[in-house]
């Protein structure tokens, strides 16, 4: 929440206007809902999920680190509770429940697949700007090395994202086939329709992914990249679809 807040507040500070902020989890009626009202609202979401996501007028700001080890420790420690719906049992209770007795989801963010999905959806726009990792650390950074700034992430061809659900974890499994066909809805409508790409900060495993959905882009007219990573096998699929790539200081083959 820290860091969500820290970086909204440079929106805010920009645009001199409110900021609307849609959290998944807390935005929508969870269990137990009480009235048909909250479980329509909640099912008439989950079936336009992903306009929040794709749509060419949001943004989406993306964490990927779980809670660190020591803060998860020291909150058992400290005796948290979370409260929860017993949706296991027949008690349909509503109450807090101590941490330590709650199961620890430690799958990491791009191995879920309903985070996979929304990904994917904030890929679409036109614009990898409208789409930002905003948790990697200094230290990260230094680690890996210059390349750890490059976060960007480039639309993923339907059959590429229905391989990488075989693998990808869910709480409930059967939303795996789901979450393929949206995700090939979703793709389709958006970026056969795409004229115009800007994409900055793009690794070379994105590029890759970018170069596999090209032909996809049945209007694409122009590509504006600045800071990214290729390799020859992009730049050939890249000029076989009609397009050149210059190299600069910010660019590299």
């Amino acid at each position: 929440m820290e860091q969500v807040a820290q970086h909204v507040s440079l929106f805010v500070a920009a645009f001199a206007a409110d900021i609307w902020l849609f959290f998944d989890y807390v935005s929508l009626f969870q269990f137990k809902r009480e009235k048909e009202t909250e479980e329509q609202s909640f099912r008439r979401s989950m079936g336009n999920m992903h306009a929040m996501y794709a749509h060419e007028s949001t943004m989406t700001f993306r964490l990927e680190s779980l809670t660190p080890e020591h803060r998860w420790q020291k909150a058992i420690q400290d005796g948290s509770q979370v409260t929860i719906f017993h949706f296991l049992d027949t008690s349909g209770l509503v109450e807090p429940v101590p941490l330590h007795a709650l199961t620890r989801n430690t799958n990491p963010y791009l191995d879920r697949g309903w985070c996979r999905a929304e990904v994917n959806w904030s890929s679409v726009r036109g614009q990898t700007a409208q789409h930002q990792r905003i948790d990697v650390e200094v230290t990260e950074k230094k680690q890996k090395g210059m390349d750890a700034r490059l976060t960007a992430r480039t639309p993923v061809a339907p059959e590429a994202f229905a391989a990488e659900m075989h693998s990808a974890a869910f709480t409930h499994r059967s939303d795996a086939d789901a979450v393929v066909q949206l995700q090939k809805k979703v793709f389709l409508e958006k970026v056969t329709k795409r004229r115009k790409l800007k994409l900055e900060g793009v690794s070379l495993d994105q590029m890759q992914a970018l170069a596999e959905s090209l032909p996809y882009f049945k209007e694409l007219k122009s590509i504006t990249l600045n800071d990214f990573r290729c390799g020859a096998n992009e730049a050939e699929a890249f000029v076989e679809a009609g397009f050149l790539l210059p190299t600069s200081p910010s660019e590299s083959m």
